[in-house]
C-alpha cells in the first residue's frame, strides 16, 4: 500500500509549533495521543483531541496553528502505490485503537533514521494503521460501544463469548448491549461472533495442519457438530465438504 515514507515523527512537547499555509505534495497522517492540536485543510478548521486523527491528501492546502499546552502527536507523510485508494474524511474522531497505539508505543524512535531497518519497521506500522482505519471507516459506527464490542470480539475469538459477558465487559445490561448492536449492525450478536469465527476457520481449514476437531476446539465451538452447523449456515457446506472442495480446486 505505502510506496515510500516520506517523513516521521513522535512528538512529546510543550506545545506544536505552527506550520505556515502551504500546499502538500504527499499524504499526511497525524495523530493525536495526548492535548489538541488545530489543522486547517482547504480552509477547513479542523479541532484534534485524544485518539482523533487527520487525513490530509496531495495538493491540500494545509496549515496548523501554534500549541497552548502539552501535545503528543505522531505523524506520517507518506506516498501510495498508483493502485492504492484510501477514502478516508480529512477529520478521523476516535480512530486511535489500543492496537494501533501499541505499535506506536513499540517504534520508539521520534524520527525515522537510515539504522536498524527504521525506515521499513515504520513502513510496516503504518501499513497496518491504514488497515485498522480502513476497517473503522468501513463499520462507519459511531457508537463507541459497538466499537468496542468489534475489538473485544476480535481480541477474544478463541474463547466462549456471550452476550452475559460482553455486557460485563461494557459494564452494560445485556438487554441494552444487544439492543445498541443491533441497532447499529442490524445484526445480533451472536450471529456477528459465530460469522467471525467462521471467518477464522476457512483461513485454519486452508492454512494450518489441524484437524477439523481441533478447529472446532480452537475457535471454543461447543463441540464439533455446533461448529459443523454453524459453518454449513454461513457457508452453505459442512467444513469436510468445504475442505475437499478446496483441495479439489487448489
Amino acid at each position: 500500500m505505502v510506496k515510500d515514507l516520506i517523513y516521521y515523527s513522535n512528538m512529546a512537547v510543550k506545545c506544536c509549533f505552527d506550520i505556515p499555509s502551504h500546499k502538500v505534495e504527499y499524504y499526511e497522517l497525524t495523530f493525536v495521543l495526548k492535548g489538541t492540536m488545530t489543522y486547517y485543510a482547504n480552509g477547513k478548521r479542523i479541532v484534534l483531541k485524544k485518539d482523533d486523527g487527520v487525513f490530509l491528501k496531495p495538493g491540500t492546502i494545509r496549515s496548523r496553528e501554534k500549541g497552548e499546552g502539552y501535545v503528543h502527536y505522531v505523524s506520517f507523510n507518506f506516498l501510495l502505490k498508483p493502485e492504492a485508494r484510501l477514502l478516508f474524511d480529512e477529520h478521523l474522531k476516535n480512530v486511535l485503537n489500543d492496537d494501533m497505539k501499541k505499535l506506536i508505543s513499540v517504534f520508539h524512535f521520534k524520527h525515522i533514521t537510515d539504522k536498524f531497518h527504521a525506515k521499513e519497521k515504520c513502513c510496516n506500522i503504518l501499513n497496518y494503521i491504514l488497515c485498522e482505519i480502513i476497517d473503522f471507516t468501513k463499520i462507519k459506527s459511531s457508537n463507541e460501544y459497538v466499537m468496542r464490542i468489534f475489538n473485544y470480539v476480535v481480541e477474544h475469538i478463541n474463547e466462549k463469548i456471550t452476550l452475559k459477558t460482553v455486557a460485563g465487559f461494557l459494564h452494560l445490561s445485556k438487554e441494552y448491549t444487544a439492543y445498541i448492536f443491533k441497532k447499529e449492525t442490524g445484526t445480533t450478536l451472536s450471529s456477528y461472533i459465530n460469522e467471525q469465527k467462521i471467518l477464522i476457520s476457512e483461513k485454519l481449514i486452508l492454512k494450518e495442519n489441524m484437524t477439523l476437531s481441533e478447529i472446532a476446539l480452537h475457535l471454543n465451538f461447543a463441540n464439533y457438530d455446533y461448529f459443523s452447523k454453524t459453518f454449513k449456515r454461513y457457508k452453505g457446506i459442512s467444513p469436510s465438504e468445504y475442505k475437499k472442495l478446496k483441495a479439489h480446486t487448489d
